[in-house]
Parts: C-alpha cells; structure tokens; sequence
C-alpha cells in the first residue's frame, strides 16, 4: 500500500507539462547559480565574498545545482525529484512506530497526499533556496525518528550528516538544529552513559558546524542586508530604539527616519524603495557601520529587549504573517489535482495543535513511554524558536521567510492525530476481559 500510494504521489509531482522560466525575475537565483560553478576543491565554494553583483549563499543549495550541471530545467526536474524521496523518507518512518494497519494507511495516505499541496510544490517551480530546504528539512525529520526509533551510533551518524547539509541551506537552521540536539541531549541525560557520551558529541559537531556556517556568514558579509532591513523597518519607528542605536554609534539615524518613518518595506512600493537602496551610496556609512560592528550591536538589542523579540511592537495584523499561506510571488499559480489539497490545507491552527500534544503527553505518561509520541512537541519547539529567529533576523519578505510554519503545524497535527488513534487501539485492543463479559 505504502508503495501504491507513493508512485501515486510520486506521478503528481515528476507529472510536469511545462516548466517556465519565473525564476528570471529574482535575483537569488543568479546567485546561486554563480556560486554553484565554483569549484568544489575552493573555499570560494563554501564561503565566497561579496561583490556589487553577487551575494553569497550557504552552500548546501549551490551544491544541489552543480550536481545537474547548473541547468535550470533540470534544477527544477531534481528538486522534485528530492522533495518526492524526502518525502517518502519521512513518510516510512514516521510509520515506523505505528502499529496499527489502519492507522498506517491512514497516515501514510494523510501524509502523501498533504505532500501535494501547493503552499510546498509550488516552489519547486523556482529556483530558490525554499524547496531544497523543504525537503531537506522532511529528511531531517525523518532522522530524527529513525534515531529515536534505533539509538544506534549509526543513526546518530546518520543524523548528524543529515544536519549539516540541512544547515548550510539557510542561516536561521543552524541555531535550530543546535536547540533541537540540546534538547534531545537534555531528555536522555538521565540514560544509559553511552548515549549521553554520543548525544554529546552530536551537541558538539552541531557548535562545530554553527560556529563554521558563521565564518562563511561573516567572510560573504550574509548578514549586512537582513540588519539593515531591520532597522529601516522596525528600528526606524520606534524613537526609544532608535536612540538606543544612535547611542552606540549608528550613523544616519535622521536619514532613516526620513526615509522609512512612514514606509512598510513588505510592501511592494516599500520593497522597490529599500532595493533601490541597496544599490546607490545613501547608506554607504549605515552599511559600512553594520559590517564593523552593527551585527553585533543589533543582536544585542535583541537580547536584551524582550519586547522586541517577542514582537510586542509588532500589530496583530503584522504578527500574523507568521502563518503565511499561498504567497503566489514566488509560485506559479495551483491548478488540476494540487487545487484540492488547497480546498483542505490549512487544516490545524495552533490551538488545536496545543492540544493534541497536550494529549500526546498524556498518553506517554499513562499509557505508553515510546519517545515517538514527544517528536511532535520535538518539532513545535523548534518550530517556535524559528518563528521569534527568522521574524528578528529579517524585517524583509517575512511571509516568505516563515510560511514553513504552517507547513509544520500540519505535519505536527497529521502526525499526532495518528499517533494517538494508534495508542488508543493498541491501548484498548489490550484490555484484559471484563468478569462479567469474558472473552
């Protein structure tokens, strides 16, 4: 069944009567495509420096392009190709801890056909860093659950490979999958030394690679634009924060206000006007400022106001685009069979997921201690560290940045309806028979 229901899939996705060419409208792909014809025996590769007409990337995407020889069509072709394995990777061992064969069919058919939604397909039309991070991110899960399911050194090794290419597809993972192995180290602290000594050394190559993926960051200069829409956007509004910054040595702070006060940047007039100050010397001195020292001074700021972090500044309106769903900017338009995946996704909000987990620890705690039942709080928590890091990381194109979110609110929500009608029927299918109706 699970193969039947795969090749299905499977048919949908690699189904594709034309490709078009939208990616010519953006210039990530120019980059990437650059960076993918350094050779990989340079460290151009994997930390290249910034020029007027190229910004670098994290290397995990350039990687996948040099693979098909940096050809568009067969850039999209693979992505599909990646995201159908990814999936069906995720797929297999999520039902890994399922026991009942119709809780198995039933997730693994929620499962692949969720996987035809467009809020995920549609980006692998594109040539951006999203789809591959997507799939990459569907693979990271699904060594997740295959360490928990094994504990195996080999599984671990598995994991920690996994997550290092995961990593290097954008700059906000790193700080996830060092929070997410923290947490695992911390939940088997109390078990066997052997697991402790390799979670602990899973912990330490994720410092490795975090630390590593900062230098390529600060040698490619990753950083400069995301603070500076920040503080043209949020900064900018704020008298309090703005002095806070002008105190520690940020030049230009009236030419912001002037410029930005009463301009939203994730608009689209707002998005052409902060472009075109990329490009010409207005901000020469704020930009030359955040690479000295504006990086550190912002992640300062962000400590040390919780407000801010929190996004207490921020209108109800404005926090909402955490949930974003079908930004067609980037995507061509649904259509055929992926429209009825958009008639039923969304399906979970996060109120709903709250209780499902809330359930789910039930159920570990009464019924059945199998670490499966606490991966999807696993990935909550990583989903919620992501959300406050991407939001203060970057004030530009924040749908864009965050519409994972809802992506994995309805992998957490599949996943844990299945998993506790699962527990519920081994729970009940092992009753011992009443006196008075014995079995």
């Amino acid at each position: 069944m699970l193969w039947a229901l795969f090749f299905g899939f499977a048919f949908v996705i690699l189904n594709i009567p034309k490709i078009e060419p939208i990616w010519e409208f953006f210039s990530d792909c120019r980059d990437y495509k650059g960076q993918s014809r350094y050779s990989l025996f340079s460290m151009s590769f994997y930390a290249p420096v910034s020029s007027p007409v190229f910004a670098p990337r994290p290397f995990t995407i350039p990687l996948f392009y040099k693979m098909v020889g940096t050809d568009e069509y067969r850039i999209v072709i693979m992505q599909k190709v990646v995201y159908c394995l990814c999936s069906l990777l995720f797929v297999r061992s999520t039902l890994g801890f399922i026991k009942s064969s119709l809780v198995r069919i039933i997730l693994a058919a929620s499962l692949f056909f969720f996987f035809t939604w467009w809020n995920i397909v549609g980006w692998s039309d594109n040539l951006l860093s999203e789809s591959l991070s997507m799939s990459m991110m569907f693979l990271w899960f699904a060594a997740i659950l295959f360490f928990i399911r094994k504990q195996s050194l080999s599984s671990l090794v598995i994991l920690a490979i996994v997550g290092f290419f995961f990593s290097f597809t954008r700059d906000t993972w790193p700080y996830i999958i060092l929070f997410t192995y923290l947490v695992l180290f911390a939940f088997f602290y109390r078990r066997e030394r052997i697991m402790r000594l390799r979670l602990l050394g899973l912990c330490l190559f994720a410092v490795g690679t975090f630390f590593f993926q900062q230098y390529t960051a600060d040698v490619g200069e990753r950083y400069k634009l995301p603070v500076f829409n920040s503080i043209a956007e949020r900064i900018s509004k704020n008298q309090e924060y703005l002095d806070w910054f002008r105190q520690r040595g940020m030049p230009q702070a009236d030419q912001l206000v002037k410029d930005f006060g009463s301009i939203h940047i994730d608009t689209r007039p707002g998005q052409a006007f902060i472009y075109k100050r990329y490009e010409d010397s207005t901000y020469t001195a704020l930009f030359n400022w955040v690479v000295k020292d504006g990086k550190s001074v912002y992640t300062t700021f962000v400590i040390t106001h919780p407000a801010y972090f929190f996004m207490m500044d921020q209108s109800a309106q404005e926090r909402a685009r955490i949930f974003s769903v079908g930004d067609t900017k980037y995507t061509l338009r649904e259509a055929g069979f992926y429209a009825n995946a958009g008639n039923v996704f969304p399906l979970f909000n996060s109120w709903l997921i709250l209780g499902l987990l809330l359930v789910l620890v039930l159920i570990y705690r009464q019924w059945n201690p199998s670490l499966h039942l606490l991966f999807p709080a696993l990935i909550c928590l990583a989903c919620i560290v992501n959300v406050y890091l991407s939001y203060n990381a970057d004030a530009l194109e924040v749908e864009r940045h965050l519409f994972i979110t809802q992506i994995i609110l309805e992998v957490i929500g599949i996943v844990s309806v299945c998993s506790i009608l699962d527990a519920m029927i081994l729970r009940f299918s092992k009753r011992p028979p009443s006196p008075l109706n014995p079995a």
